[in-house]
């Protein structure tokens, strides 16, 4: 009825052997997930309307961990970060207006850094801001600001935030699925 190999499949078949396998594969799975999760990767959730009109009120990205440790921060990149001086906050997301070392200064509507005007291309045509500075950002540090600049809490009111306070990069609005986009 059976053939030999047939016989030898069905004897070496056994269920602890396969629930052996399902709790290996099991444990490779969660360690996995979590190395993503800790060093590559997370999916965050945004409460607030701060980065309108780049980023909604919950909408959900994509954040690059690691992306720090092999470029560096560049302006304009979105960013987050733990907030200074707020142990038990969430995180928040802002983008890097300031780098280390330079001096910015709002007047007249217009964010200045080293004296020269920023071109911010991503901000609705009229944006109303209150001067701010002279201020230098220390050589460990950023500035960030939300786009939707009368409705954020940012360096104009927290201070710089240290480098080692950012988690990662904000790459890819990823939901709601309408919204899937590429941040820039």
């Amino acid at each position: 009825m059976f053939s030999e190999t047939e016989k030898e499949t069905t004897k070496s078949f056994s269920w602890k052997n396969e629930i052996k396998e399902f709790i290996s594969a099991a444990i490779w799975a969660v360690i996995l997930a979590f190395i993503i999760k800790t060093f590559i990767f997370q999916l965050t959730y945004v409460p607030t309307g701060s980065m309108i009109p780049t980023i909604l009120p919950n909408d959900r990205v994509v954040v690059l961990k690691f992306w720090y440790k092999i470029k560096p921060i560049e302006r304009g990149q979105i960013v987050v970060f733990d907030p200074p001086n707020s142990a038990n906050s969430p995180p928040f997301i802002k983008r890097v207006i300031g780098l280390p070392g330079e001096t910015l200064e709002i007047k007249n509507n217009t964010v200045y850094i080293n004296g020269k005007p920023l071109k911010e291309n991503y901000l609705p045509a009229k944006m109303e801001m209150e001067p701010f500075g002279p201020f230098k950002i220390p050589k460990d540090a950023i500035f960030v600001m939300g786009d939707n600049r009368q409705h954020s809490a940012d360096s104009r009111y927290f201070g710089a935030v240290p480098i080692k306070n950012i988690k990662g990069r904000a790459v890819l609005t990823y939901w709601p699925l309408n919204r899937v986009k590429v941040l820039r």
